[in-house]
């Protein structure tokens, strides 16, 4: 299934649909280009989930951790690492931590988990539009995209301000 988000807003309120759908045992694995707005699309759900610090890129840091919020968030970029380094880093050892794990550049994880949803973010024809297209495996999962776009679509969910770090 594929979203047309027209704007940076509309993107955010998808976000913050799936935060509020989301359990304990999580795994969002988003795929997309540099600048596609996988990162962006991590901060609004953070906020949603009831993160106050700011959340940012952990290219450079491999796995973020925040705590906080109605569940922890676990961020990591596997921008820089093939698949073997990937595994090094414990991923597995989040996926069971309870929390939501967010993985961006999962197409470098090898094995694979046995649940996830997979957000596919592609550039649109407007500057802030993106295309999404989901794709979920295990049952929680596809339960969570439908409950998030039942909730997208049918409430008036409104994107508060990046709180102050």
């Amino acid at each position: 299934m594929a979203l047309l988000c027209p704007d940076l807003v509309t993107t955010q309120r998808l976000a913050q649909a799936l935060a509020r759908q989301a359990f304990p045992g999580t795994l969002l694995l988003l795929q997309g280009n540099l600048g596609s707005g996988k990162t962006t699309f991590t901060q609004a759900f953070g906020q949603a989930l009831g993160i106050r610090e700011p959340i940012t890129s952990p290219t450079f840091i491999l796995v973020q951790e925040y705590h906080g919020g109605r569940l922890p968030l676990f961020h990591c970029d596997c921008y820089r690492l093939d698949p073997d380094q990937v595994m090094e880093i414990g991923l597995q050892e989040l996926w069971g931590l309870g929390g939501v794990t967010v993985v961006e550049w999962p197409e470098r994880l090898d094995p694979w988990p046995p649940h996830w949803l997979w957000l596919r973010f592609e550039l649109g024809s407007a500057p802030e539009q993106r295309l999404i297209q989901a794709q979920a495996q295990g049952k929680a999962h596809q339960d969570l995209w439908q409950q998030s776009l039942n909730l997208f679509h049918g409430s008036d969910l409104r994107v508060s301000p990046s709180p102050d770090p």
